[in-house]
């Protein structure tokens, strides 16, 4: 499957509106016949995936795209689990259609392009997410420490451009 047809698939099954969990079968499909583009490839696919795909009936709530990030983000800092997970099952007990609307139930967060920074322990480690309203999707993206997070450049970051 070549990467014009797969566009043109994921064009076409936009259309009928398919689940969200189909689309991201295409990409692993997809990912798995790209040999040695899969990073950048998968990446750009990321983006378009949680951007352009709207709020569909299965989902009444941001449906937060891969936690096993937090989960190994807490196998090495464990006292960041506790309040990673109550980040979790707060955003995925709410529909947040804007940034000012997600700012009321987290005060501390900040937007940078298309990813929402949020503090969690108190500062002591940054989530950022990218984020579609619209869609109703949240991509985690990275959980770092302060001093990690000081060193990242997101305003050039391609996962956070708009």
């Amino acid at each position: 499957m070549g990467l014009s047809m797969f566009y043109e698939n994921l064009t076409r099954n936009r259309r009928n509106q398919p689940s969200f969990h189909h689309l991201c079968f295409s990409l692993v499909f997809f990912m798995n016949f790209t040999n040695g583009k899969i990073l950048k490839l998968s990446s750009i696919l990321q983006n378009f995936l949680v951007d352009n795909l709207s709020c569909s009936l299965d989902y009444q709530y941001m449906h937060v795209i891969v936690r096993k990030t937090i989960w190994k983000f807490s196998v090495a800092y464990p006292d960041a689990r506790e309040p990673l997970d109550r980040w979790w099952v707060i955003c995925r007990k709410n529909n947040f259609s804007s940034f000012p609307e997600l700012k009321k139930t987290f005060g501390t967060a900040d937007m940078v392009g298309r990813c929402v920074i949020f503090n969690i322990s108190g500062g002591k480690y940054r989530l950022i997410v990218r984020v579609n309203f619209a869609g109703c999707r949240m991509w985690i993206k990275y959980i770092l420490s302060h001093k990690q997070y000081e060193k990242l450049n997101l305003k050039e970051d391609e996962k956070c451009r708009p």
